[in-house]
């Protein structure tokens, strides 16, 4: 293109910032705005708002939020851009900042801007502004919206608000299982597992197949109640009923829990059976379980393969250090 003096306008930068983002070029990236500034299309807001993408992404908010402040009209895109490049680091109060600078705008939020905006309300844990910006949603005619609601869900579970999640669950027209998992998440996240476990059996019953995500969850709730055999049936359930190949998480949890449960031999016949190698969580999980139940001979095994993983690993060293204190101590 440039050999053959063709000019590159909005929607080359655009396309080349992308490219740029998805090949995780920074550096490029850098040249490309250097460039597009030269070329007068530094204020244009369809490549400005994919150029604060790509410094989000590589966790430079500041350069980030320094395009949009250039610009001399910022749209919905471009107020959605910013606030969930903060949210997505974690930067809540910088998050809700921007929200309400938009709202003084009069920039109107679309369903995106909500989506980051409720998860900011969440983990601020803002109940208030939440209610606001549900009845804003309602408004708008988002309140249907599966994404939105799950977010919506997750936004009231964190302000201890579950009578609400169950009326929006209700409500919903169409339950799939981002809207199951969930609810499911909410009442593992209060501690009600058997509410936890009783909506899961009416999920299958209403014909939704679990996923993935819907599976990690009911195991991190067996292993907090203490149900043992209940996460074995359901770890079986997974891979025969419903066809999922188990990840290294599934592993691992099912490890953590047989290991509280006192089966140290039934966690190492899930390591023996795990179809790719045990990570440094793995081998952190049985030395946790070793300490509980003060097995020094496994607890030495897990750790010399911990230290073929990582050399020197701080949370390692400090549980078998703990798993001889006990062992001499007793």
């Amino acid at each position: 293109m440039q050999a053959e003096n063709v000019s590159p306008n909005a929607v080359t930068y655009f396309y080349c910032i992308k490219a740029c983002i998805n090949m995780e070029a920074i550096d490029k990236g850098r040249k490309l705005h250097m460039k597009m500034v030269r070329d007068g299309f530094g204020k244009d807001p369809l490549p400005a708002g994919m150029l604060m993408e790509l410094y989000a992404k590589w966790g430079s908010i500041q350069r980030a939020h320094n395009v949009f402040d250039e610009l001399p009209v910022k749209n919905t895109v471009l107020w959605t851009t910013l606030i969930t490049a903060y949210t997505d680091q974690g930067f809540y109060e910088e998050a809700m900042a921007c929200l309400k600078e938009m709202e003084a705008a009069h920039s109107s939020p679309d369903a995106i801007t909500y989506v980051c905006a409720l998860k900011v309300c969440g983990n601020l844990g803002v109940l208030e502004k939440g209610l606001e910006l549900h009845s804003k949603t309602v408004k708008s005619g988002f309140d249907y919206d599966l994404i939105l609601c799950s977010i919506l869900m997750d936004m009231y579970v964190k302000c201890g608000q579950m009578a609400e999640i169950e009326k929006i669950f209700g409500r919903l027209p169409l339950r799939d299982v981002v809207a199951w998992t969930a609810l499911l998440s909410g009442y593992a996240y209060q501690g009600q597992y058997d509410m936890v476990l009783y909506h899961f059996e009416r999920m299958i019953e209403e014909g939704t197949e679990p996923n993935a995500t819907t599976f990690l969850i009911i195991f991190t709730v067996c292993n907090h109640a203490g149900f043992a055999i209940g996460g074995l049936h359901h770890f079986r359930a997974m891979v025969e009923e419903f066809d999922i190949f188990p990840s290294i998480k599934h592993y691992n949890s099912m490890v953590d829990l047989l290991g509280r449960a006192g089966q140290l031999n039934g966690a190492a016949d899930i390591l023996d059976k795990m179809p790719f190698q045990p990570n440094i969580i793995t081998w952190e999980t049985v030395l946790g379980s070793c300490r509980i139940w003060g097995d020094v001979c496994l607890a030495k095994q897990a750790y010399e393969c911990a230290e073929k993983l990582d050399g020197y690993h701080g949370g390692i060293l400090v549980l078998m250090s703990n798993i001889y204190a006990n062992n001499i101590s007793e």
